[in-house]
């Protein structure tokens, strides 16, 4: 089976249900996958994409012109589309509309990893922007979401989305739509055991919280802060500290961060790493003693499957998160933490209460790990999304 593998992000490819999911998995299953999209690096050699062929230009300045660029990449590939059996556009709404016109349909496959239209309409509503750029998020957000709902959904030959809920999402917004198929992010259990065995040291008197992640306003990410600084009022004997890793979905998102730092009085108290290889980052969220998941309620992450959650299982953290479908679910088969609505009492109690049964919440976070592999691996993931296609194939 050969994929044309059309993706939104930039390449090479970093998101594990890209590079592993598509780039490893899905070829120890014989799917050749070519992968299509602009560089991050201009004029970088492409890095080796085990799926099949990186198909990719340098990312051009300008948003703009980088909408341009991968718009006539992706047409020039789609007019190659008979030496594919199945045509997987991720998030390219735009995009995944063309191709309806220029590609068969039974071989149009649409990943809907996120809910774009319903972001920008949340972003167009926010003040951190001027007017004019919330108006044109705001026009974005009906454009595509008219193209996603009434032109690709009913269309396509599949949908692959990350959970139920999205599902549900998808099937109350359009009038008719293809048949779905939720594949919820996943972990990849040959990684964690690479790792070599963890060999921190605990300062006494101290618990180190943690959050693997994008730094972004819109995940209301200084909530982190303020469930901080509540729980060093609230327990004056214990040294709380937050290691963040990850930096800024933007240079002003990192630097609103580090503002919201600074008026809260937690200076010292916040380690922000900036972006990391993926080993990296776990063996630094691994020194941390509880890992947090915080996501917003609403209908942008509602939907949502986060990673975190299941990473920081997976490497025998125990979690607390927050109340989304994806976590609730998670949380409830694991038992390995707490589960609070993101209201910084209610979480900050439920981080005291990991803090005065850490090491029953560790024990069950390990245990936690063959349900992790038998419910999200990628090994499993690859072998839901194979036969879909290998159904869609034989229809």
């Amino acid at each position: 089976m050969r994929l044309l593998f059309l993706v939104r992000d930039f390449l090479p490819a970093t998101r594990p249900d890209v590079r592993v999911l598509f780039g490893r998995k899905l070829r120890e299953r014989g799917v050749v996958t070519d992968i299509v999209g602009v560089r991050r690096a201009p004029g970088a050699a492409p890095a080796e994409w085990e799926g099949g062929r990186e198909i990719s230009e340098p990312d051009p300045p300008g948003p703009v012109a980088r909408a341009l660029r991968l718009l006539s990449l992706d047409l020039r590939m789609l007019r190659e589309e008979s030496g594919y059996d199945v045509v997987v556009v991720r998030d390219k709404i735009l995009t995944a509309a063309i191709a309806l016109l220029m590609v068969p349909r039974r071989k149009v496959v649409y990943w809907m990893s996120f809910p774009f239209p319903e972001e920008d309409a949340v972003r167009a509503g926010m003040a951190t922007r001027g007017r004019l750029f919330r108006l044109g998020l705001g026009l974005r957000a009906r454009l595509t979401g008219w193209l996603l709902y009434r032109w690709v959904a009913p269309r396509a030959a599949h949908l692959f989305v990350q959970s139920p809920a999205m599902a549900r999402l998808v099937a109350s917004r359009a009038p008719r739509c293809a048949l779905m198929t939720p594949v919820p992010m996943g972990f990849d259990p040959d990684m964690v055991a690479a790792l070599e065995p963890l060999a921190r040291v605990p300062v006494p008197g101290r618990v180190v919280l943690g959050y693997l992640g994008a730094i972004d306003v819109i995940r209301r990410i200084d909530f982190m802060l303020e469930v901080l600084a509540w729980v060093r009022a609230q327990r004056r004997d214990i040294d709380f500290r937050l290691l963040m890793v990850g930096e800024g979905s933007t240079p002003t998102d990192t630097e609103w961060f580090r503002r919201r730092i600074e008026t809260l009085s937690l200076r010292g108290r916040v380690e922000i790493t900036g972006a990391l290889p993926m080993q990296d980052a776990w063996r630094r969220i691994r020194d941390v003693d509880i890992g947090l998941s915080t996501v917003p309620r609403g209908v942008v992450f509602d939907v949502s499957s986060p990673t975190k959650a299941v990473e920081y299982l997976a490497l025998g953290l125990p979690a607390v998160v927050n109340d989304i479908p994806d976590q609730q679910a998670l949380m409830a088969a694991t038992r390995a933490g707490r589960c609070a609505p993101m209201e910084v009492e209610a979480f900050g109690r439920a981080i005291l209460e990991v803090v005065d049964d850490l090491e029953g919440c560790r024990a069950r976070a390990r245990e936690s790990f063959d349900h992790l592999v038998a419910e999200r691996s990628y090994d499993v993931l690859a072998d839901r999304v194979h036969a879909r296609l290998r159904e869609m194939l034989d229809a």
